[in-house]
């Protein structure tokens, strides 16, 4: 009798105790999942704050894209797609890497410009120039623009073509011309007439001047093929003068 009232009692305290342990537990395992949860908020917050100072500016990616060799950087069609905030940016990161003796000898802005879009692309290259020159004077910088501008027939017109090709005359950061499409016989002498003064007004180093994407239209093969020697016989004197490669179909 005694015994079996001992194990009533037992058996009791048991269940008594059974609501409190599994109280405990849960509040075990909600500090776990707690600690957890801390974790890896911890660790978010140092994802988000690692992203968060490498989350570079277009202009910063564009620097680290650029190609830098010998100290000298060169950053292609910046010109042209850049805004006032990236050349704001640019002067900055000039300074910084000045301030790090990460000393630049020259930036060269290097870009293909279509020649219907010359003269806003020229507008924006003498802003840039100005903006940037007083920054790079200041670090002993040279600054340098090399432009290849692109003409073509399905774009401009003859009359278009010979006005910006004048125009280039004023502009020794135009280091290549290229000429395409299509061209009648009288409008494309009139064209590289212009082209051959271009050549003959300043000894500017020429790196590339191309008339092979440049096709005469002509109502006989014959006739486009004396076109095009006449076009060549009228480039050949002034470029084998200035020592020019003029590139020809």
């Amino acid at each position: 009798m005694l015994a079996s009232l001992v194990a009533m009692l037992c058996l009791l305290l048991e269940l008594l105790q059974y609501p409190f342990q599994r109280h405990q537990k849960t509040l075990d395992d909600c500090a776990d999942v707690s600690d957890l949860d801390d974790s890896v908020c911890s660790e978010g917050s140092s994802v988000r704050s690692e992203c968060s100072s490498c989350g570079d500016s277009a202009i910063a990616t564009e620097l680290s894209r650029a190609f830098l060799k010998n100290r000298r950087l060169i950053l292609t069609n910046f010109v042209a797609r850049s805004t006032s905030k990236d050349v704001l940016e640019l002067c900055e990161l000039l300074e910084q890497y000045h301030q790090n003796s990460q000393k630049l000898r020259s930036i060269t802005f290097r870009d293909i410009v279509h020649g219907a879009n010359y003269r806003r692309w020229l507008f924006k290259k003498t802003s840039l120039y100005r903006r940037v020159l007083h920054v790079a004077d200041q670090l002993n910088i040279e600054v340098q623009f090399e432009a290849t501008v692109e003409i073509c027939t399905e774009c401009m017109s003859p009359k278009a073509m010979i006005s910006l090709l004048d125009a280039l005359k004023a502009d020794a950061d135009v280091k290549s011309v290229v000429l395409s499409g299509s061209l009648y016989f009288r409008d494309a002498m009139c064209v590289v007439g212009a082209l051959r003064n271009l050549l003959a007004n300043d000894h500017r180093h020429w790196q590339t001047v191309s008339l092979s994407g440049l096709h005469f239209a002509a109502s006989r093969p014959m006739d486009a093929k004396m076109a095009r020697k006449s076009c060549y016989r009228t480039l050949q004197k002034i470029a084998a003068q200035r020592y020019i490669s003029v590139q020809m179909q």
